[in-house]
C-alpha cells in the first residue's frame, strides 16, 4: 500500500481561489467608484454655473439688455438732414431792383448739390419757398377798391416760365457752372431785366457760399457772349450789389403825392 504522502493532492490552491474572488469583485465595484466620481464631478461643475448665471423663474420679469435701465420706452425721434441758410435775390415787383430774402437748403456734402438747390429755389419762385412763405408777414388789409393790386415790394421771380436747370458744378477756381435751357433767352424784356435776370443768379450762389467767388452761365450746356444782347456772358461774373434795393423807398403814385 503506497503512503498517502506520496499521493498527489486532488484538492484546489485555497490562496489562488481568495486572489481570483478579490479579483472579480474589484471589476465589479471599480466602474461604480468611476461613475460616483464622474457624478460628482458634474453636480459641482453645474452648481458653479448656477451661480455665476442663475435661471430666471417663470415670476422673474424678463428685461431686453438693450433697454435694461432706460425707463420707459422712449419715442423714436425722426430722422432729419441738417440745413444751411442762404440768401436769395429776387426782383421787386415794382421792378426797382433786387431785394434779399432768407432761405434755407439741405446741407449735404456736395457743394454743387447745394448750388442746384439754390438755383432751384429761383426757378420755382417765391410762392413755392417754405421758409419765404413762413417769414413773411400777412399783407395789410387794402382799402376797398384797392383790392387785387400788387404789393410793389413783394419779391417776384426775374425768370421766364419754363426755365429748367440743366447742370451745375463748382471747378477748382470757385467758379460755379450752371447751365439753363433755352427758354432763359427767349422771353426778356429790355437790358435792365437782363441784368436783374443774371444778378438774382449770380448773388444768390455767391452771397450764399463763400466757396463760390464768381458764377459762370452757360445755355444748354454751352458758352454764350450774352443772353439778349446786353449782359456779356463770355466770363464768370462777380457779385454786384448795385442792384440791390432793400432800403429804397418805393416811389409814391400820382395819387398819393400830396
Amino acid at each position: 500500500m503506497s503512503d498517502p504522502a506520496d499521493r498527489p493532492s486532488t484538492s484546489s490552491d485555497p490562496d489562488g481561489g481568495s486572489r481570483s474572488r478579490v479579483v472579480l469583485r474589484w471589476y465589479m465595484v471599480l466602474p461604480i467608484l468611476l461613475a460616483l466620481v464622474l457624478g460628482t464631478t458634474w453636480l459641482i461643475l453645474r452648481s458653479k454655473d448656477e451661480v455665476a448665471s442663475p435661471t430666471l423663474s417663470s415670476s422673474d420679469p424678463v428685461t431686453d439688455p438693450v433697454d435694461a435701465g432706460t425707463g420707459p420706452e422712449q419715442p423714436r425721434q425722426p430722422f432729419t438732414i441738417p440745413r444751411q441758410d442762404v440768401t436769395l435775390y429776387w426782383v421787386r415787383a415794382d421792378g426797382a431792383g433786387l431785394i434779399t430774402r432768407p432761405s434755407e437748403v439741405f446741407a449735404t456734402a456736395s457743394l454743387a448739390d447745394r448750388v442746384k438747390q439754390v438755383v432751384g429755389r429761383l426757378l420755382a419762385g417765391p410762392d413755392a419757398d417754405p421758409t419765404l412763405s413762413a417769414t413773411e408777414e400777412e399783407p395789410a388789409t387794402q382799402p376797398a377798391g384797392d383790392v387785387g393790386e400788387a404789393d410793389p415790394l413783394a419779391p417776384l421771380s426775374p425768370f421766364p416760365t419754363g426755365t429748367q436747370l440743366r447742370a451745375a458744378f463748382v471747378d477748382g477756381s470757385g467758379v460755379a457752372h450752371v447751365s439753363l435751357s433755352k427758354e432763359l433767352t427767349q422771353a426778356l424784356g429790355g437790358s435792365a431785366w437782363e441784368r436783374l435776370v443774371v444778378h438774382s443768379l449770380v448773388n444768390s450762389v455767391v452771397r450764399s457760399f463763400p466757396e463760390v467767388r464768381s458764377v459762370r452761365v452757360l445755355i444748354e450746356g454751352a458758352e454764350v457772349e450774352t443772353l439778349a444782347g446786353h449782359v456779356d456772358l463770355r466770363h464768370p461774373v462777380v457779385f454786384s450789389d448795385r442792384l440791390v434795393v432793400d432800403d429804397l423807398e418805393p416811389e409814391a403814385s400820382e395819387d398819393e403825392v400830396p
